[in-house]
């Protein structure tokens, strides 16, 4: 190993990833928390770090979190929301997995692409940088110490930047003793050799399960999971128990004494009846306490969760109740099964769709806490309906929403099902592909163009100029300062429209309202707005380093005169999408009928225009029926910006409407639900 006499060039050693690594250990204090799990997967370990981690920020710590998964996929971009959850979008565009999700709510962040990285990706840059040949000299490239070194540079990367965190939490996904995952193990083990004692602590989580038939818990999973991860050069400080019910103090003395470690290391986690209750009960176990004597982080501040207490403790007043469907593609992953098997399965395929639909699920939870409302969400695979049975599918319904997904399968359904709602006046909500099938149906069903569809379901409606949406050709890439070009050959994992990106609200739109409401009502308690309600246009390089340096000046001119004289809002949210709704229809789709309904674009993406290059399309990001109570669909996805103590603004309009028509239409429901005259089904095209 190479030690520094004396302060090295960063310049010249940067081609040598362990000299940089061992300079940033040497010129950084910043502690890490390794978090890894054993038995079986899907325990919690994101649930568990992240409530960890807020109740760290709540002593006044600065807190980071980083998730390292071990598939060989470059990014979750392309991986399947039913084999791995929902994929998450940050900021910056990265395509992570949904665990970031967690940890950006629980710790109300927003986290860099550097959060999360997979095994492919580390592969990836080692092999690019063997083949450009000045980084490796020649060598016999191997997982250690080539890949190891990798995964440790990206790790410390956590600590750059002029205000590094505190402490780093880092997750090792899956099961330790997997074989996807030893890379990552031995990298950590070296990582924690290199680091001073007090600068990183293990804490292993592990299923501790309970027996009815003998009405004890067991502790040998966790002892062999232990001895798994000491297998791989890892030594847990702490353990926390994963369990359905509290272990026994006795039980808690055994795996102490069996894995190593001091009696008062040994925590639970059990189930709760929502994931929010949980930093509550490591605070009342003193967890966090543990956590900074073994870091040598000081005492603090004292730990002030109150405001999420709060929200967990006003689950369980909640005087009002509203169903909502979910209508998406992600949903019944046991078709084959047949009925019986798949009604036996019911408690799995619940949490199955949570997990494809997860940010869904917690921001119209959010939105119901702050409106004293319950939300029933029901789950429903866009096969399973139908203009046919929607009436009695949708009964008793407050409102439906669709979210995003990819390919044509189910599109036909889910477009008959948005013309049952348009035409009920059910309120009705559609993110990303939500909103593209509800242009496609208004314009085949009220506008009468036949074969209108989307290039992504039939490409040679392209040809027929029938392609109301449309391969997105080329938008303002913000962080870049350039325009993005695609076209239909373009390799299809991140080269979406991805990440944080500026909308501008019209007023007098349902939109508009929703925002300036939550935005008001923030400024008036002097309570943080969201953040991308409080960067207006003009400082947007605060967000985007180069949005500005490449933009036309008359351009930015231009954009900023219409903002002022239109009197529109600035806001921001992420995106993921490659296709979107085809400017050359927008004057067809808001023209107002007599007798129709028509939309409107209630925000849109700035007109911006790079020097001399031709100025991209009219981007419509959100688009609303003039005249039907809730028919608002959005190009982004408004989940990931929702938070516990701050819904996202469109969920609570959607969840407000259908509160509204829940109570104006519960007669009339419930007839529909008994099975008395049904409206007719909608017709639609195939």
């Amino acid at each position: 190993m190479t030690h520094f006499h004396e302060e090295p060039d960063l310049q010249a050693i940067s081609t040598n990833t362990e000299l940089v690594n061992q300079y940033i250990i040497r010129n950084t204090r910043t502690k890490f928390i390794f978090v890894t799990g054993g038995v079986i997967s899907s325990l919690g370990k994101g649930v568990a770090g992240a409530s960890l981690g807020a109740l760290l920020k709540s002593k006044g710590f600065k807190v980071s979190m980083q998730k390292l998964d071990p598939y060989l996929n470059t990014d979750a971009g392309t991986m399947n929301p039913q084999q791995h959850g929902e994929v998450y979008v940050t900021d910056d565009g990265a395509e992570t997995d949904m665990d970031l999700g967690h940890y950006e709510r629980f710790l109300d962040v927003h986290l860099p692409q550097n959060s999360c990285f997979t095994s492919g990706y580390i592969y990836t840059q080692v092999i690019q940088k063997e083949r450009k040949g000045k980084y490796y000299e020649g060598e016999t490239i191997q997982i250690v110490p080539h890949i190891t070194e990798e995964i440790k540079h990206y790790i410390l990367r956590q600590t750059y930047g002029p205000a590094p965190p505190d402490v780093v939490i880092v997750e090792i996904g899956g099961t330790v003793g997997d074989i996807e995952g030893l890379p990552f193990c031995e990298a950590v083990h070296e990582l924690r050799r290199q680091l001073h004692k007090s600068r990183s602590i293990g804490i292993h989580l592990t299923y501790v399960p309970y027996l009815e038939s003998s009405g004890e818990t067991k502790t040998k999973p966790t002892q062999h999971s232990v001895k798994e991860l000491r297998a791989v050069g890892l030594q847990p400080d702490i353990i926390i128990c994963r369990c359905q019910k509290e272990v026994a103090p006795d039980s808690k003395r055994k795996i102490a004494k069996s894995c190593g470690i001091m009696d008062n290391c040994v925590f639970t986690s059990p189930d709760v009846d929502t994931i929010y209750e949980l930093p509550a009960h490591f605070r009342d176990q003193s967890l966090v306490e543990k956590v900074c004597q073994l870091l040598k982080l000081g005492k603090g501040a004292p730990v002030n969760i109150a405001p999420l207490t709060q929200f967990t403790a006003s689950l369980s007043k909640l005087k009002k109740k509203v169903k909502i469907f979910v209508i998406g593609k992600y949903v019944d992953q046991n078709k084959t099964k047949g009925a019986q098997a798949r009604e036996k399965d019911e408690n799995k395929k619940a949490q199955i769709y949570r997990e494809s639909y997860k940010s869904v699920h917690e921001a119209l939870c959010h939105a119901g806490v702050k409106l004293n409302s319950q939300v029933e969400i029901v789950y429903l695979e866009s096969s399973e309906l139908n203009g046919a049975n929607a009436a009695q599918k949708l009964a008793d319904c407050g409102g439906a929403l669709i979210p995003g997904g990819f390919g044509q399968r189910g599109t036909a359904e889910l477009i008959s099902v948005i013309q049952y709602l348009r035409e009920s006046q059910i309120p009705f909500f559609g993110i990303c592909l939500g909103l593209q099938l509800a242009v496609i149906e208004f314009a085949r069903h009220v506008l009468k163009i036949r074969g209108v569809n989307s290039e992504e379901f039939n490409p040679k409606c392209r040809k027929a100029k029938k392609n109301v949406i449309y391969l997105m050709e080329s938008w303002y890439e913000y962080r870049e300062g350039k325009l993005a070009i695609r076209d239909e050959d373009t390799e299809k994992g991140g080269t979406m429209r991805l990440g944080l990106k500026p909308c501008l609200l019209t007023p007098k739109t349902k939109a508009y309202d929703v925002y300036r409401g939550v935005y008001d009502r923030a400024n008036r308690r002097a309570e943080e707005a969201f953040r991308y309600l409080e960067v207006p246009l003009g400082e947007s390089e605060l967000v985007f380093p180069k949005a500005i340096n490449n933009l036309d000046p008359q351009s930015l001119k231009a954009t900023e005169a219409e903002i002022a004289t239109r009197k529109l809002m600035t806001i921001y949210e992420r995106h993921r999408h490659r296709y979107e709704i085809n400017p050359q229809f927008h004057e067809l789709l808001t023209t107002p009928r007599e007798g129709q309904d028509h939309f409107v674009i209630s925000g849109e993406a700035p007109k911006f225009k790079v020097g001399d290059s031709p100025e991209p399309p009219r981007i419509a990001e959100i688009m609303e029926l003039k005249r039907h109570p809730w028919f608002v669909g959005c190009q982004f996805h408004p989940e990931f910006l929702s938070r516990p103590l701050r819904p996202h603004p469109l969920f609570l309009g959607f969840i407000e409407a259908a509160l509204k028509f829940q109570e104006r239409a519960k007669p009339q429901l419930e007839s529909v639900a008994a099975g008395e005259k049904a409206p007719a089904a909608p017709r639609t095209e195939p």
